[in-house]
């Protein structure tokens, strides 16, 4: 057991890449074919992007920079080529041109950027989608041009967190509009806080100013939460009354 915690660290520093680079020394796939979107990076998040979206009969090539992994995919009948996708000759090879879109979801945070902006300057019609790992990511991915930038956690924390005021006897129509307070604010504070970012962040580190409006914000979100609901019966109130006739539709839009 003493030995055990240097164990892990061999297997991750040494052992590790050692077989992932020797498990990549091999040519890039030849691309014989072309797709609506291209999706660059099959890891979990890409996956899922790429089974919805060929489930709906949307044409996709998938390219992964890791060979293990592009032959994962291969065993579970899910079609992806082995290429860095931030080779421009590689993406040429996929269609880029001719593509209709681009959905980012590579692991290395500097390479995304880099490829948006790219793509972004060369092929400006193709319009880009991003997975973004944390507000900082998100913020470089949307100064380098990303038409839409989706957080890894944010929509998956927010289900759990829901799920966890539904556990502790909230009522699911509350914690629905508790969602929806959450998410409105959040939205509405996005260009401030990105442009504070922009303007006195320098695109590298977070400032006081910065700071100072994150601060705001979470006080915002909070008092959002407190207030009545729509219906204007107290959050206090246990008497709850079920809620109107289409109220899910609604809730969609």
């Amino acid at each position: 057991m003493f030995f055990t915690p240097g164990l892990f660290i061999l297997f991750d520093k040494v052992i590790l890449p050692r077989f992932e680079q020797k498990s990549n020394d091999r040519e890039s796939d030849s691309i014989d074919e072309k797709g609506t979107v291209i999706i660059a990076g099959g890891g979990r998040f890409g996956q899922v992007v790429n089974r919805f979206l060929v489930s709906n009969h949307v044409k996709t090539v998938v390219l992964d920079h890791q060979a293990d992994q592009v032959d994962s995919l291969r065993q579970i009948n899910t079609k992806s080529y082995f290429g860095d996708a931030t080779r421009p000759d590689l993406l040429h090879t996929a269609g880029i041109e001719h593509a209709a879109m681009l959905v980012v979801a590579i692991d290395n945070q500097e390479n995304s950027v880099e490829l948006v902006k790219y793509v972004k300057h060369t092929y400006p019609k193709v319009k880009v989608l991003a997975r973004a790992y944390d507000r900082g990511h998100s913020y470089m991915l949307r100064c380098a041009g990303a038409d839409f930038i989706e957080s890894e956690t944010t929509r998956s924390a927010l289900e759990m967190g829901a799920e966890a005021m539904r556990g502790l006897g909230q009522h699911p129509f509350h914690v629905e509009q508790q969602k929806i307070a959450y998410k409105k604010v959040e939205n509405q504070s996005s260009d401030k806080l990105y442009q504070a970012w922009l303007d006195d962040s320098e695109g590298e580190r977070f400032d006081n100013n910065y700071r100072k409006l994150f601060i705001e914000l979470e006080s915002t979100i909070k008092h959002a939460m407190s207030k009545d609901r729509s219906d204007k019966h107290n959050q206090s109130e246990r008497a709850w009354t079920p809620p109107p006739k289409g109220y899910a539709d609604d809730l969609d839009e």
